[in-house]
């Protein structure tokens, strides 16, 4: 005899009733052809999954493993089964996107108007937000897809690379200019010459300054802040107002050194990038509509990195 989805479910049922009669009523079948789904159970697996007692029967200490087993299979029967179902269905509900500051400022605007074109029904709630708190509101069900910078250490949580993003150091307009006369190229400058750069970087606790700490250490560089600002669009504004320099994404900078506004160089020796992720929580099945939305996220990424918008590798192209 094979073990099969009923054999499950009656071996479910005796241990929720605690009798093999009970468990056979429960179930709409002969007493009989009961005895018979758990007899196999237990040569198939060669165990005694019950032991009688005066009120009825009552698991062994395999019979409550096989429980834990059997619950988790049909609910993942079940999930499966649903998921199926609704591949015909319209994406629809709520659903919170959270975004670090310079991610919103790249992908937002795709990402509603694609939504709002394809799944009018999905009520989508763009929230732009720093990045160390985005895990915590995804644990906590606050989001329901997030981006981040680095991977968080819980096993709540899902990370799929997105790409992989350039840091460049961005000066005053004019001050960085490239020798090839070329001001598409950028030009460059070393890591280890950074600390001679009046720094304008975010605060400690701050995800891009982590990683800079991180690597001036492993560099035996300090690199020493002149001043300590969080918000992006802020760092910007003293940048280009000749207050003093900074590194930031690529992608965060483009236009305004498209614009002239900003002057910026590549870093060298080594080069400075860091890995973009887009998160979700690993214990939730995805709706239709995250399923949906995290496709068009990809689609998002990939078209702006090959069209140059966004200056980073993408999924493909990471090693």
């Amino acid at each position: 005899m094979s073990i099969d989805l009923r054999n499950l479910q009656c071996f479910l049922a005796v241990c929720a009733a605690g009798s093999i009669s009970k468990a056979a009523q429960a179930m709409y079948i002969a007493q009989p052809a009961m005895s018979m789904h758990i007899k196999g159970l237990e040569e198939n697996l060669g165990l005694r999954l019950f032991e009688r007692t005066a009120q009825g029967v009552r698991p062994t200490a395999a019979g409550l493993r096989l429980e834990k087993h059997a619950l988790a299979l049909l609910a993942q029967f079940d999930t499966a089964l649903d998921d199926v179902r609704r591949m015909d269905a319209t994406p629809s509900g709520p659903l919170n996107v959270g975004l670090p500051q310079s991610m919103a400022k790249l992908l937002t605007v795709p990402l509603v108007t694609g939504t709002l074109a394809r799944w009018p029904q999905v009520r989508l709630q763009v929230a732009e937000l720093s990045t160390g708190y985005i895990p915590q509101l995804l644990l906590q069900g606050q989001i329901d897809i997030g981006i981040t910078f680095q991977k968080h250490d819980s096993s709540g949580l899902v990370h799929e690379p997105l790409a992989d993003e350039a840091l460049v150091l961005i000066a005053p307009p004019g001050r960085l200019v490239p020798r090839s006369g070329d001001a598409q190229v950028l030009p460059k400058v070393r890591f280890g010459t950074l600390a001679r750069y009046p720094l304008i970087l975010p605060a400690p606790e701050h995800g891009l300054r982590i990683l800079l700490d991180r690597l001036s250490a492993a560099h035996r560089l300090q690199l020493v802040p002149v001043a300590e600002v969080n918000a992006i669009h802020q760092i910007i504004d003293l940048v280009a107002g000749g207050v003093g320099c900074s590194l930031l994404s690529y992608a965060s900078v483009f236009q305004e050194i498209q614009s002239g506004k900003l002057s910026a160089a590549e870093i060298t020796q080594p080069a400075l990038s860091r890995p973009v992720y887009m998160v979700r929580r690993s214990t939730d099945t995805p709706s239709m509509a995250e399923s949906s939305v995290c496709n068009l996220l990809r689609a998002i990424a990939a078209e702006l990195i090959g069209n140059g918008s966004w200056p980073a590798q993408g999924m493909q192209e990471l090693p």
